[in-house]
């Protein structure tokens, strides 16, 4: 099935089965996805805000440059996903019982718009982190890090803080990508 550009926002597509299709630039924005089976779809572009994605099969899909913002993604498997260059901020709540996360590609590129701070001082990324170490899956955990680290300094080039940047830049990025290769 392609729909490439498609504008779903708001319909209600609960449990649908879109396998191998091309949603390509597809607008899901304020969609019920809940149990869709999205399994080796294309979905590269595909914007996903305020979306209920509760249980649903991202299992081998590509999203990458996805934007996946203030979304439910409680349930959904991601395992094997590639996710290069995706906007990832879910709804916080969510992220403890997302599945096989840690199992996705390209995780070191994953992308946030803002500092993604919760209450306690943990961010969206450093909690899946954690939890990738936690089943010891030390790769992912590492490429979370590196996606926090990466993404922070890109928001200190966007401030202007142009010697702490250059700091990290040559003591973290360039030596170990911060942590992602230790030397």
């Amino acid at each position: 099935m392609n729909l490439r550009n498609a504008d779903l926002s708001g319909l209600s597509l609960e449990s649908c089965n879109f396998k191998d299709s091309d949603f390509q630039n597809a607008n899901f924005n304020g969609t019920d996805l809940q149990e869709a089976n999205f399994q080796q779809a294309k979905l590269m572009g595909a914007k996903f805000f305020k979306v209920k994605l509760q249980n649903v099969s991202f299992i081998a899909a590509n999203l990458k440059n996805a934007q996946l913002e203030h979304s439910n993604v409680s349930g959904a498997n991601f395992w094997g996903a590639d996710l290069e260059n995706s906007i990832f901020e879910p709804k916080i709540t969510s992220i403890d019982s997302a599945k096989n996360i840690c199992f996705a590609y390209n995780l070191y590129s994953l992308q946030y718009r803002k500092e993604p701070v919760i209450a306690n001082g943990s961010s969206v990324l450093s909690l899946l982190s954690q939890q990738c170490r936690d089943i010891g899956a030390y790769d992912s955990a590492a490429e979370l890090i590196y996606a926090i680290q990466n993404n922070y300094s890109e928001l200190l080039l966007k401030k202007h803080a142009y010697i702490e940047y250059a700091f990290r830049y040559v003591f973290f990025e360039l030596s170990t990508k911060y942590g992602k290769n230790p030397g």
